[in-house]
């Protein structure tokens, strides 16, 4: 292998591993971003029964655990 050959294979290693990274940031952010609109969307279709069970069991537990949620 010559060195020229050598180095255009170290550049493109570069390139790829510079894409990748750039992919896997922004699937991160996506799921991220995914993952806190689901919990908002569930927070706020929450039943009121178990929003108040919540409170309660906030009180039980003094404070430890903020709020039930339904899987």
């Amino acid at each position: 292998m010559s060195a020229e050959q050598a180095a255009f294979d170290k550049a493109s290693a570069e390139q790829e591993t510079q894409d990748l990274a750039r992919q896997w940031a922004i699937l991160r952010l996506a799921s991220k971003l995914l993952s806190t609109s689901l919990e908002r969307y569930r927070e706020s279709q929450a039943d009121p029964l178990l929003a108040r069970a919540s409170e309660y069991f906030s009180t039980l537990t003094n404070g430890s655990f903020v709020r039930l949620v339904q899987e």
